[in-house]
């Protein structure tokens, strides 16, 4: 019997801003503008800058959120029959 390899599960989405956590951009802030979730890479444009986007592996990556200016991990919860996404650390819904 053969067995399929199980994608991983990708909390990300493109359009999120993401703070990197490792390798040569670590510390920057980027925007995701889109997926690839066979190879499991996120292409992350940078602000304030004119590089060209680099695809970086999503293991090296947190959700960041403008608004509160922190970056953390990505929950899900069930309000109303949504599902919807929340900060682990701060316990707020993400928008």
């Amino acid at each position: 019997m053969i067995y399929q390899k199980k994608h991983q599960k990708c909390h990300l989405k493109s359009g999120d801003f993401v703070f990197i956590q490792s390798g040569d951009n670590r510390g920057k802030i980027g925007k995701i503008l889109s997926i690839n979730k066979k190879k499991l890479k996120a292409l992350v444009s940078f602000q304030n800058s004119s590089t060209v986007p680099l695809f970086i592996h999503i293991s090296n990556l947190f959700f960041y959120d403008i608004v509160l200016s922190q970056f953390s991990r990505i929950g899900y919860t069930v309000q109303n029959n949504k599902k919807e996404r929340y900060l682990k650390k701060q316990k707020i819904l993400s928008n």
